[in-house]
Order: C-alpha cells, then sequence, then structure tokens
C-alpha cells in the first residue's frame, strides 16, 4: 500500500512527498535503467565513427568526404555526450555522487550532445542534396565521388 504521505502519530508532523522529490527519484531512476543501454551503443557508435573518419580523412579533399567526417565528429560528440550522462546517472544512483552533479552533467550533455545531433542533421541534410544535384546534373564538375 503506497500512500502520498506518511504520519508519525507522536510529535512529530505530516511529511509529505513533494513533486519535486518525486521527479528526483523518477529523473534518477529513468538515467540508471537507460544506463546499460546507452554505455555500449555510445561505446560502439564512438568506435564506429572514428573507423570512418579515419577512412575518409585520406580522401578529405572531396565534398563527400569532407560531410562523412563531419557526420562522424557530431556523432562522436553526440555519443560521449550521452555517455557522460549515463554513467553519471549510474553514479548517482548508486549514491557516490550528489543528485546535482547529475544536472551539471545535463548541462555539459546540452553542450556537446545537442549540437552534435545538430550538426549530423545538417551534415547529412547537406550530402543528400548535393548528391541529389549530382545524380540530376551528372555532367556538370562537381567534386562529390569519394
Amino acid at each position: 500500500h503506497h500512500c502520498l504521505f506518511t504520519m508519525n502519530y507522536a510529535d512529530t508532523p505530516v511529511q509529505l512527498v513533494t513533486h519535486q522529490n518525486i521527479n528526483i527519484l523518477v529523473f534518477d531512476g529513468l538515467f540508471f535503467s537507460l544506463a546499460p543501454l546507452s554505455i555500449p551503443m555510445c561505446i560502439i557508435v564512438v568506435a564506429q565513427n572514428s573507423i570512418i573518419f579515419q577512412n575518409f580523412y585520406k580522401d578529405r579533399n572531396s565534398l563527400v568526404a569532407e560531410l562523412f567526417m563531419g557526420i562522424a565528429i557530431s556523432d562522436i560528440l553526440q555519443a560521449q555526450g550521452n555517455m557522460v550522462l549515463a554513467v553519471t546517472g549510474i553514479l548517482v544512483h548508486l549514491k557516490m555522487v550528489d543528485i546535482g552533479v547529475l544536472f551539471n552533467s545535463l548541462y555539459y550533455y546540452m553542450a556537446t550532445a545537442v549540437p552534435g545531433f545538430s550538426c549530423s542533421k545538417f551534415f547529412n541534410l547537406v550530402m543528400t542534396l548535393s548528391l541529389t544535384i549530382k545524380i540530376v546534373t551528372p555532367f556538370n564538375r562537381f567534386n562529390t565521388l569519394c
């Protein structure tokens, strides 16, 4: 039986569970629950995009290679921001650090992962447009080849 308040009939007043306390519990548990999925995926994304960046760095003079490198760097930024958030979520849940560290890691996430996500979408859009132009006008000199 769960209730929203507890009452001690001695001389202690009623202690209410506030919305803020519930939000912190949900917030803390959410990041802890997603961490076992997030961390391995982030490691795979960083490794995969490092290989992609290294592969296209050799031919960096073409537009498509530069766009693939931009996408790879953007995805690495996004993955490392997610990884920091997941590791911090575990540390907070295990009570190794205060919940404030998790809130501060959200600032780091917003400074790295969110721009990484937006830049990745932008680079994908530019690559799609450039390859579409290349397909529509195949005889124009437009350096999109890898």
